[in-house]
């Protein structure tokens, strides 16, 4: 019995010998190149201001497509289809609007360096998901800050905007080898009587072979205020992106 207990003992600390030292450490990077990726696009949730809720459902086919640039730089283009439900203002939420191709200048790591017909500092030059410049390990945590400016009732409002990351594991997931991302971004600022507050919290599903997003689900909140104009608005939304092909 003794032998048989020591036997194990011994195993297992051939065992812990030959366990690595440390954790795979993985690079994410945007590196689907000049393939269109299709996603079914959900938001649903209510914008409420001075008439009163406003109920949000809608749904659309949105188109990603990724292509090379000189100067290690790639192209972002966003294409919806299919649109059926509400009307919004698509930039709050970092989508393509109908009739409109959204083209993004952006690094391999998603920072966004210049967007066609916008100037820099729009709501379009903030991305939710924007990667670290090296190789990270499940476990880690990474952040990422934008200067961002922001429409409060006409008034333009420049925020400070922060998002925190986590690389949760990476895992199968719908036939796909996924970082499991958790994401948290939060944006304030204040310009005489006008004032926001936006914030957001979102699961990422990414495929570190393919280099393309699978799927996202986000909770979005913000809240808008002009004390002179007395006027309000607060929001919540859920949003789902799921990859068809």
């Amino acid at each position: 019995m003794k032998s048989l207990s020591r036997a194990i003992l011994l195993l297992g600390l051939g065992l812990m010998t030959l366990a690595p030292s440390s954790a795979t450490k993985y690079e994410l990077v945007y590196d689907y190149l000049g393939k269109t990726s299709v996603y079914h696009q959900y938001l649903q949730g209510t914008i409420e201001g001075k008439a009163g809720p406003e109920k949000i459902h809608l749904q659309f086919l949105r188109n990603a497509q990724i292509t090379a640039l000189a100067g290690n730089k790639y192209l972002l283009k966003e294409w919806g289809q299919k649109y059926q439900g509400s009307q919004i203002n698509f930039s709050e939420f970092d989508l393509p609007g109908p009739g409109e191709q959204l083209e993004r200048t952006v690094t391999k790591y998603g920072k966004v360096t210049s967007v066609m017909r916008y100037l820099k500092g729009h709501r379009y030059y903030f991305r939710w998901l924007v990667f670290p410049e090296k190789p990270i390990e499940p476990g880690k945590d990474w952040s990422y800050d934008y200067p961002i400016n922001f429409d409060v009732f006409g008034k333009t409002v420049r925020a400070k905007c922060t998002v925190n990351y986590t690389l949760e594991r990476v895992m199968n997931y719908k036939k796909h080898l996924s970082a499991k991302i958790i994401a948290k971004g939060a944006c304030a600022g204040r310009q005489g009587p006008a004032q926001l507050h936006y914030g957001f919290e979102s699961k990422i599903f990414f495929d570190t072979d393919q280099g393309r997003e699978v799927d996202y689900q986000a909770n979005l909140t913000w809240t808008k205020a002009d004390s002179k104009k007395n006027l309000q608005e607060s929001a919540k939304i859920e949003i789902y992106s799921i990859l068809e092909k």
